[in-house]
């Protein structure tokens, strides 16, 4: 190990680690060489690897431990809805929001509002609150557009944000989140799987479904994920949420 650290973090209180032994080490150093932990172990053998441009960050008290990993998250959204969340605590049930437009289709509603650049700008700020509170992976949905051009340019931007944020970010096309208003269920899942699908393949890795009673049935998701695998997504699923 000849060369200088880049970055050193000096005597944190716990290391814990993640091989196949889930090691913890105790008042122990660390010593990082582009990007890559190279060194654990004690102040007398690491201070020898400490250069002129080596920044060193003392994390006594602190824990060091690795990413956290969230798989199932829905970043690509404007608005909110704190007021369903107060029906929701007084015991009105979900699928009557979806009748009365509230619910998925309240956020689509303020979604679709947004510029692609206004939107992207809303889920980088999210997305840089994850990297603050520790998760380094995750798992980013579509989802809020029910449109194929919606959802296309939702899965852009995550495509895009994953190229200039320091996060692993594994995308799902969601575009069966809901049934769009308007729109009959046929005729959207005949275009999810006709054009859908094949495009949403150059931004995703996933797709999924909601399979829920009044959303979308199980021979529906079957249909739309048989079609996702065909085209080299690989398929998720939203199953027992509110009935099994």
């Amino acid at each position: 190990m000849g060369e200088k650290f880049d970055i050193y973090l000096k005597l944190p209180e716990f290391i814990y680690t993640c091989d196949k032994n889930f090691e913890i080490f105790e008042k122990k150093d660390i010593g990082i060489k582009n990007g890559k932990i190279v060194f654990i172990g004690d102040y007398k053998e690491g201070k020898k690897f400490i250069g002129e441009n080596t920044r060193v960050i003392n994390l006594k008290n602190k824990i060091v431990l690795p990413g956290f990993v969230d798989p199932h998250t829905h970043p690509v959204y404007a608005g909110d809805r704190a007021i369903e969340f107060e029906e929701r605590i007084g015991g009105k049930e979900y699928l009557k929001f979806l009748k009365e437009e509230k619910g998925i289709l309240y956020t689509v509603k303020k979604t679709r509002e947004k510029s692609k650049r206004e939107l992207k700008k809303i889920v980088k700020n999210r997305l840089k609150k994850f990297i603050e509170f520790g998760t380094l992976t995750l798992e980013a949905k579509s989802g809020y557009g029910l449109d194929i051009d919606e959802e296309l340019k939702h899965l852009e931007i995550l495509y895009e944000l994953k190229k200039e944020l320091p996060l692993d970010i594994k995308i799902t096309a969601l575009f069966a989140h809901a049934v769009p208003p308007g729109k009959s269920k046929k005729e959207y899942i005949d275009k999810i799987i006709k054009t859908g699908l094949k495009k949403a393949k150059k931004f995703a890795d996933f797709c999924d479904v909601f399979v829920e009673k009044g959303v979308y049935t199980k021979e529906e998701g079957k249909k739309i994920l048989e079609n996702a695998k065909k085209t080299g997504l690989l398929p998720r699923i939203h199953a027992d949420e509110i009935t099994n």
